[in-house]
Parts: structure tokens; C-alpha cells; sequence
């Protein structure tokens, strides 16, 4: 566990909020997310996951995700899965120093349909090989009482 980095004088103070990143560095999903924290200088307390150790098949993670997937955030105890929803949530609840959606309906539009393609074609084309490839060799190993 470590913490993010955040020398900004602009970032929230760390005792007005609590945000916990519960992710894994090669995953894309969580390094948009992490990228998110860092352009808006938020302070974050990161827990890394082993993917490959199945830690996010575990019963307290899934207590946080029942998904089984990477990233969530955990926000003053509240808890916010699905790294295209926290990346909104960050802009909406933290809109300083500057928003990253835009203003305008329609550019905001073309963002939404941007990240809609992302989270639809290159996301799930890495996420379906990546699965079948790493992980699903130790899921079918894994006893019936564990799964």
C-alpha cells in the first residue's frame, strides 16, 4: 500500500476526505482512474491488487466489488465501482482545480461517446484475452466452495 502523490497546493486538504483506490498498475481501467487523481491533484491511499494472485476474487474484495474487477473507489467509506463512473464522479465531487467534462452539451456528448467507445471496444478487446489468457486457467482450479 502507498500513498498517491500529491505536492499541489490546490488538492484538498487530506483530513476534509478519504479516498481509497483499490486497483492494479497494468490494468487500463485503473490507470485511467489513476490518471484522473493525479490531474486533479487528489490526494488517494492506493491498495494494490494481484491480479494474477486472484486478489480481486477474494471475499473482502468482493465485498467491495461483486464484480470481481478492477478499479473501485472508496469515498469517505462509500463505495464507487466502474472506472468510466469514477472518473465522472472525481469531476463532479472534486470540480477544482479545473473540470475535465466539458461545459457544452455537445462537446460533453462527444466525450460521453468517446468514453462509451472506449469502454466498449478497446477495453473489453484487452480485458477478454487478458481474462482468458491469465486468469481463467487459475479460476477453473479453483475448489466450488472458493469460487
Amino acid at each position: 500500500m502507498r500513498k498517491g502523490k500529491n505536492t499541489d497546493p490546490r488538492a484538498p486538504s487530506p483530513t476534509m476526505t478519504e479516498l481509497i483506490l483499490f486497483n492494479a498498475p497494468q490494468s487500463t481501467c485503473s490507470q485511467r482512474v489513476r490518471f484522473v487523481l493525479q490531474a486533479k491533484a487528489l490526494p488517494f491511499e492506493e491498495r494494490r491488487l494481484d491480479l494474477f494472485a486472484g486478489d480481486q476474487l477474494k471475499p473482502d474484495y468482493l465485498k467491495i466489488n461483486p464484480n470481481g474487477v478492477v478499479p473501485s473507489l472508496m469515498h469517505d467509506k462509500r463505495i464507487v465501482i466502474d472506472s468510466s463512473v469514477i472518473m465522472e464522479y472525481l469531476d463532479e465531487v472534486f470540480p477544482a482545480p479545473e473540470r475535465l467534462v466539458p461545459d457544452d452539451p455537445v462537446e460533453r456528448a462527444s466525450m460521453r461517446a468517446l468514453m462509451r467507445f472506449i469502454d466498449e471496444l478497446p477495453a473489453a478487446a484487452i480485458r477478454v484475452p487478458s481474462y482468458n489468457l491469465a486468469f481463467l486457467p487459475a479460476f477453473q482450479a479453483m475448489s466450488e466452495a472458493w469460487r
